[in-house]
């Protein structure tokens, strides 16, 4: 048998640092071991001399071929073979020189023919100096005993022991010393299970031992046939051991990673970071394996730690990305992922209780937690540690909700709720241990958090951060996809039909830049069977601005005439057809989809971006996904529209209503107040109107409605605000003209009343605005005389005007209107007395009224 080559790890993975490695007495210690055990050898050799050189031959031969004949044994740390018999037979049979030589020889065989741990230079002078102060001390015993007059039986087991401890002891201190652990604890592992071999050798040895005195020890190459059988079965049968151990340790990977691939999935998901699960999965195994935990209860707690949140399956994205506050309703979705994440993992049988922790991950120290509101120590230890952990990673990593903050203050906020909400003596343990636990995370490839892992003294320095190593493609793409519901999501958020396309235009191809990108971009509106371009941006498609494109006219009007997206033409050709351009501007690759509403197409969305075929087909997806939204947004903004344009203007006139005007009113008298200027306040009634119905009927009367409103509208200044208030009533406002200017303006506008009635009196009702005498020329500026228009003929309507000044006659509408009804009504009292005075057959002159 070969002895022991121990490793160096310990059961589990438990590495307990009791204190510091020393590797200068390792170097000692080492250097006086090969010193004594060379010049034992040395000394042999130089001694040697065989009384039956063919046995020495003979043994040495087969102890080279035992030592090349291994068998490793499965779950240990080693190998044996059966050199151990032929080196306790030298003991009995030969000199302490042959067996020195022998010894050593089966030693170097084996150094030289191990591929898995192959030893060269210090480590093979070191393994075969153990050999021989092993066969020296292994013969000074054999000697008392023989002087004691012991059986050979006893000689030859007190030989094996030593030679066991001499084997294992050098190892277990050369451990000790270099990895800085109790020489107990090295010497501890796996040793146990090599002693039983040693003892077998002896027999082995005395059995042989008792052959060779009956039939001489030639006899024992007739066992060499049986030994080779032996061999072999018992090499067959290890191998059969090592096969199914090497099947069950590759299912057991497989499990692990199929647990990894689908944590790493559910995380993806939820978007907490690359190094969420690395850091849950190191701190809870770490933790448990400090508080006690069997094995069996760590590798519960090790897929606990993977497969926690298994349960957010079950919670909408929106919810998990949710960049606010979570409602109250929102809270309870979220609360029951442990549940559906325990009964998922109930459903995988497990061989170790991995359900109740994630159950029960949430549960709190003080028992306010959820699903079950366990409390102290009735929540499973596994689950105690989870919570505390997950709070520290939740608080050292940015989320959708919160900005990360610092370590230390993910420490504080840990302590402060030690015993409220979590186990206190997780919290002690990651308190002390946390800058261990992050350079784990380091080690194995993870990346850590810096702020955890700071040498002390030294701020600047820390441990490097490597996230990228946890990132794997099917994250990414996941991940990925979760960006893309959230992008999809946000494009048509918070948007209101309210809102006015000019608004509500420019924030839509803002937010399509989250999902697809562009360099120009051209949203038509459908518009009585006409495409209007409502937004153009970017090069060369804002000269588009404002541009109608009738139905199969081209990119926009063939997708609206067909219905058909186009990918990847050339909306270069596009703009310069528009615009006229001699030359051509450079190739501008164009995606174009339809936006149909409910009812009816409602619009086209035209993107663009320089160069040739640059938009994928996966971007054509994307805006196929939003266009119905885009075009029940489009659709829904032009109904608003049309309704508040019905809502706030006259339907005959086409001037602003009632509604309106008391809107605009405020609106100037606010603006006066703040600038502090002034106001003028016209209300205007038709004299004569109702005999117009009367006599022309209704049809006419709105004929001569709309003349004059188109009139009154040509009279003012731009920034002047015509309305109708109702019926044959009008309103204007006039802000910043002074007293002389209104009332010329007074005098004016019942002139042109009167041409415009005079007009409608000759058969021409809807009046000619570029003949019209009124020319837009302020008052004593006109190239005309109204009082040469009276001549040519009765006039079918006066006016009736009254006004008021902002803020002389009044500080609010209601006020001002009030006085200027009030005044009109007074002028029109007049009008009509000087009516009733006049003789008959005398043509009224309708313009001839006292300005009230």
């Amino acid at each position: 048998m070969h002895w022991v080559d121990h490793a160096t790890g310990s059961p589990g993975g438990r590495n307990i640092p009791v204190r510091q490695p020393s590797p200068t007495l390792l170097r000692v210690f080492v250097g006086i071991v090969i010193a004594l055990g060379m010049t034992q050898l040395v000394a042999g050799l130089t001694t040697l001399d065989s009384r039956d050189p063919a046995r020495f031959y003979v043994y040495l031969l087969l102890s080279l071929v035992a030592a090349s004949l291994r068998i490793r044994i499965p779950q240990a740390p080693y190998t044996i073979s059966a050199n151990y018999i032929l080196v306790l037979l030298g003991l009995l049979e030969m000199s302490i020189e042959e067996t020195l030589v022998l010894g050593s020889a089966s030693a170097w065989v084996q150094t030289a023919l191990d591929s898995r741990r192959r030893k060269t230079g210090v480590p093979a002078f070191f393994h075969i100096a153990t050999v021989s102060l092993a066969i020296v001390l292994c013969n000074a015993v054999q000697n008392v005993c023989k002087a004691g007059q012991f059986p050979e039986l006893l000689q030859l087991l007190m030989a094996a022991t030593v030679l066991y401890v001499m084997n294992t002891i050098p190892v277990a201190v050369v451990t000790a010393l270099g990895q800085g652990r109790r020489l107990s604890s090295a010497w501890q592992e796996g040793n146990f299970w090599a002693f039983p071999y040693y003892l077998a050798a002896a027999a082995f040895a005395i059995t042989f031992r008792g052959i060779g005195g009956s039939f001489g020890w030639a006899s024992i190459l007739l066992l060499l046939t049986a030994a080779f059988v032996a061999y072999s079965g018992l090499h067959f049968y290890l191998g059969r051991l090592s096969a199914q151990k090497a099947h069950l340790e590759r299912m057991a990977a497989l499990h692990h990673r199929t647990i990894e691939a689908l944590a790493l999935a559910i995380e993806a998901k939820d978007q907490t970071g690359p190094l969420h699960l690395p850091r849950l999965r190191i701190y809870s195994v770490e933790i448990g394996r400090e508080m006690g935990m069997r094995e069996d209860e760590l590798g519960a707690l090790g897929a606990a730690a993977l497969l926690h949140d298994v349960g957010k399956l079950a919670v909408p994205e929106h919810i998990l990305s949710k960049p606010g506050r979570l409602t109250r309703e929102e809270f309870e979705k979220i609360k029951i992922h442990p549940v559906v994440g325990a009964e998922i993992l109930e459903r995988v049988h497990f061989p170790y209780a991995v359900a109740p922790l994630v159950r029960h991950h949430h549960e709190k120290w003080n028992g306010c937690g959820y699903p079950d509101g366990l409390k102290g120590e009735a929540i499973p230890v596994g689950a105690r540690i989870l919570a505390a952990v997950d709070c520290l990673d939740v608080l050292i990593s940015d989320r959708p909700y919160r900005k990360a903050i610092p370590f230390a203050g993910a420490l504080e906020a840990l302590k402060a709720q030690s015993g409220v909400s979590f186990d206190p003596q997780v919290v002690r343990i990651i308190e002390s241990r946390h800058e261990e636990f992050e350079k784990r995370i380091v080690e194995q490839g993870q990346g850590g958090h810096p702020a955890a892992t700071t040498t002390p003294g030294n701020s600047s320095k820390t441990c490097p951060v490597n996230s990228a190593a946890f990132d794997t493609g099917f994250a990414s793409s996941i991940a990925a996809a979760g960006r893309e519901t959230k992008d999809l999501l946000e494009v048509t958020q918070d948007l209101s039909p309210s809102l006015p396309l000019n608004q509500m235009l420019p924030m839509l191809a803002r937010r399509l830049k989250r999902i697809v990108a562009f360099d120009a971009v051209v949203i038509y509106v459908n518009r009585e069977t006409k495409l209007h371009a409502q937004l153009a941006w970017g090069d060369p498609v804002a000269r588009l601005q404002g541009r109608e494109v009738a139905f199969r006219e081209g990119l926009a009007g063939w997708v609206a005439e067909n219905h058909e997206p186009i990918l990847n033409g050339d909306l270069a050709l596009e703009a310069d057809r528009a615009a006229g351009a001699a030359e051509p501007s450079k190739h501008c690759s164009a995606l174009a989809v339809p936006l149909d509403g409910v009812e009816d197409l409602a619009g086209v969305l035209l993107l663009g971006r320089a160069g040739r075929d640059r938009f994928r087909r996966d971007d054509l997806r994307l805006l196929l996904s939003v266009s119905p939204k885009l075009g029940g947004f489009i659709e829904n903004a032009l109904q608003y529209e049309q309704a508040t344009t019905s809502a706030t203007t006259d339907f005959l006139t086409g001037l602003p209503n009632a509604r309106a005007l008391h809107a605009r009113l405020d609106s100037e008298i606010a603006r006066c107040r703040r600038l502090g200027g002034t106001l003028g306040v016209l209300v205007c009634d038709l004299d004569g109107f109702k005999l117009v119905n009367d006599r022309f009927g209704h049809l006419a009367g709105n004929s001569l409605l709309r003349a004059i409103a188109g009139a009154l509208r040509q009279s003012v200044r731009e920034y002047d605000y015509v309305a109708r208030l109702g019926g044959d009533e009008f309103v204007i406002l006039l802000p910043g003209l002074n007293d002389d200017d209104l009332h010329f303006k007074i005098a004016q506008l019942s002139q042109i009343v009167e041409e415009v009635s005079r007009q409608a009196a000759a058969g021409s009702p809807a009046p000619l605005l570029s003949n019209s005498p009124y020319d837009g020329a302020w008052p004593g500026r006109s190239t005309r005389s109204y009082s040469d228009a009276t001549k040519a003929g009765p006039a079918l309507c006066g006016l009736s005007i009254g006004q008021s000044r902002f803020p002389d006659d009044g500080n609010h509408a209601e006020a001002l209107l009030t006085v200027a009804d009030q005044r009109m009504y007074l002028g029109k009292q007049e009008r009509k007395r000087a009516l009733r005075e006049m003789p008959k057959g005398y043509d009224f002159d309708w313009t001839s009224t006292t300005v009230h």
